[in-house]
């Protein structure tokens, strides 16, 4: 989980890959193969943002123990809310060929599983008691990852990461990293966020203390997993600390990670050289290092979206929204959008490059809808309660 948030608080259906498709190219054959895995459309530029013709938004006021679905209609911008209810009220929304997956994190430890075409909740089970899960890629509709915060609370298994069958939850296998962080009395992996590269899952460890109130003592790391033997091939160190997310770009072919730095007591110093936006490149599986720093961006980074190869967006400070340049690394706006309130959880980017920025301003809370120049086509539009996720998925209303 973001320590921010923490601090604060899959059946019938098509699956998807984690092969990377060059969606530059004509769309490959998406046709069932008997006991293959569906390739789920991806955003051009970016393989953790789905397509679809609505955004999905998870709606909290983070008082009450539970949350809500709505969704926005990237065509005219109009919403439905309360259309299901979460487990929990710090949830994170993903979504793989039209499923919508809501990963209820702290204090609730459950994945549902929801069907966007009459919000069906189709699967809700539990990932172990107190933790805390992160992410999940989906591989196929007979298999998928979890990874879990604080894998340590679960008495019945501390795995860092479980391998499941995505309907039911039942358990395939799990993958621990404890034995590669660093030796500081604790060796906890706080496996956090995932992205598929071909054949390859790679997932951001934080090695962050028991205390998450304690600052970043280590450096992060990034584990490399063989998706189909689910081996461990490498876990690599890298440059920053504290990663708080990551995703591929198949238009430049390299991996984005960004890292908030040294957290400690609510503060993060951006002029020490633990923060920024890392690059990896998945074909050397080798760090290029910190090509921005989060001084330069105006604060920690968090979320990382990619619009195009000249066009990436990051949450910076937890207030704003910085532009950069995922080619060149240039910091083209470090103050592209700034929200009205005390903090900015989350923001997606839809097939034609427009922005959906979760704004959580008290008494103007809802979806902004920006095109990359900066105007607003629309919003805020209501969904509820504020807005904590965004996800989209393929669905006619």
């Amino acid at each position: 989980m973001k320590r921010a948030l923490s601090l604060l608080t899959l059946l019938v259906f098509a699956s998807c890959t984690s092969a990377i498709q060059d969606l530059t190219a004509p769309a490959p054959d998406t046709t069932p193969q008997e006991g293959a895995a569906l390739v789920s459309p991806t955003h051009p530029a970016d393989v953790s943002i789905p397509l679809g013709k609505n955004a999905v938004v998870a709606a909290t006021n983070w008082t009450d123990p539970v949350g809500s679905l709505a969704s926005v209609s990237t065509a005219d911008y109009s919403a439905r809310t309360a259309l299901v209810t979460t487990d929990g009220s710090d949830v994170v929304l993903k979504s793989f060929f039209d499923k919508i997956y809501v990963i209820n994190r702290f204090g609730a430890d459950t994945i549902q599983v929801i069907n966007p075409d009459g919000c069906g909740v189709i699967a809700d089970y539990s990932v172990g008691s107190g933790s805390n899960p992160q992410d999940i890629w989906v591989v196929s509709e007979e298999k998928a990852y979890v990874t879990r915060l604080d894998a340590h609370n679960d008495a019945s298994d501390a795995s860092d990461v479980l391998i499941i069958k995505p309907l039911t939850g039942e358990k395939l296998g799990a993958l621990d990293f404890k034995s590669y962080m660093n030796d500081d009395g604790e060796k906890l992996s706080r496996a956090a966020q995932m992205v598929g590269v071909e054949n390859y899952l790679l997932i951001t460890l934080q090695d962050l203390p028991a205390n998450l109130l304690e600052k970043a003592n280590t450096n992060g790391k990034l584990a490399i997993v063989d998706m189909e033997t689910d081996e461990i091939v490498d876990v690599i160190t890298l440059t920053g600390r504290n990663p708080a997310d990551i995703t591929y770009s198949p238009l430049t072919k390299m991996v984005y990670i960004s890292e908030s730095g040294v957290f400690d007591n609510f503060a993060t110093d951006v002029n020490d050289p633990y923060g920024g936006i890392e690059v990896i490149d998945p074909a050397a599986m080798e760090s290029k290092g910190f090509v921005v720093d989060d001084a330069a961006l105006g604060g920690y980074t968090q979320a990382i979206r990619l619009a195009s190869d000249t066009a990436g967006y990051v949450i910076a400070g937890g207030l704003t929204i910085a532009l950069f340049n995922p080619t060149t690394y240039e910091v083209v706006n470090n103050a592209f959008y700034t929200t009205g309130g005390f903090y900015l959880p989350d923001f997606s980017i839809d097939e034609n490059g427009n922005l959906y920025i979760a704004e959580t301003a008290f008494g103007n809370a809802g979806i902004i809808v920006m095109n990359g120049s900066g105007t607003t086509l629309a919003g805020p539009v209501a969904v509820g309660a504020p807005p904590s996720s965004i996800t989209f998925a393929e669905y006619e209303e």
